[in-house]
């Protein structure tokens, strides 16, 4: 079964959104010593996006199964992002010293 092209480019695209975020969440790290918590679940978000899009390309009967599962994921990680505030988004790694 032939690729589609429109499904390539929307992998390419997916994978290039997950890079920079990656980068971002590097950054951030290397910087302030602290990892963000956003920053992570947008990367699994991204990763199950993109193996919804493979699994469509490789098998169409086990992409529409795993294309349910991802959604009903994805439900689960769209209510973890909505208790995420301000005060919670950063996990600091190193503790400063009190003296």
């Amino acid at each position: 079964m032939p690729i589609n092209s429109n499904h390539e480019i929307a992998i390419l695209m997916q994978f290039i959104i997950m890079c920079i975020v990656i980068v971002r969440m590097t950054e951030q790290f290397m910087h302030n010593n602290t990892i963000n918590l956003f920053m992570i679940l947008l990367i699994i978000n991204q990763a199950i996006i993109i193996l919804k899009r493979l699994a469509v390309v490789m098998d169409p009967d086990l992409g529409v199964i795993s294309f349910y599962l991802g959604g009903a994921i994805l439900i689960f990680f769209g209510i973890a992002f909505s208790f995420i505030n301000i005060h919670t988004k950063n996990f600091k790694l190193i503790k400063a010293d009190k003296y």
